[in-house]
């Protein structure tokens, strides 16, 4: 069974969702992906892993850095479960930008780049496609 609760942040409602054993997904109500990953069917009860999860927001939102972090899952492709695991290590209060993450990126993954026009340009990378202005490749 996966769980929901809220939680009144600073910026705005966050709906928080978990299973028995971790915290599985953190959306601020209304995004563009809000509760992707959800089962149609989730139970809004309150669960001690929400209690431990409010925590951490409750000293982040504080400006401080958490002394703990709630169990976390994320059931995804093994791409983004590595991009998560890098993502955990960056130190509270600093930044790391889409380029360094890619760079920690274990090799293997490929990039594909397909220039159909001047302007935009279709980028593949491990199986995933977006597009991009060309100009961020010419920096």
């Amino acid at each position: 069974m996966v769980y929901t609760t809220e939680y009144l942040s600073p910026l705005g409602t966050i709906t928080l969702a978990c299973d028995e054993e971790a915290i599985i997904g953190l959306w601020f109500n209304g995004q563009k992906h809000f509760g992707s990953i959800l089962p149609r069917q989730t139970e809004r009860q309150e669960r001690p892993l929400f209690q431990d999860a409010r925590r951490w927001l409750d000293v982040y939102f504080s400006g401080r850095a958490p002394d703990h972090l709630p169990p976390l899952r994320y059931d995804s492709n093994p791409f983004r479960r590595q991009v998560c695991e890098i993502m955990l290590t960056i130190p509270y209060g600093s930044t790391m930008t889409y380029g360094q993450i890619a760079a920690r990126v274990p090799t293997g993954n490929s990039v594909t780049i397909m220039i159909p026009g001047q302007d935009w340009c279709k980028v593949t990378w491990n199986g995933y496609t977006g597009y991009m202005l060309t100009y961020f490749l010419q920096q």
